[in-house]
């Protein structure tokens, strides 16, 4: 039997030239909970910030 790997988790990096602004926009606009180093959507917290 051949060994199968998965890709359990992956990571996308965004950068920003104004973190408060991002941040906002994510709780504002996105309507997203916004932690010091999390943004949350229905339960999803895999975003760090």
């Amino acid at each position: 039997m051949k060994n199968q790997r998965q890709i359990h988790s992956s990571l996308a990096v965004l950068l920003v030239s104004d973190l408060e602004a991002s941040k906002a926009y994510c709780r504002d606009m996105l309507g997203c909970e916004v932690t010091e180093w999390w943004v949350i959507r229905d339960g999803f917290a895999g975003l760090g910030v």
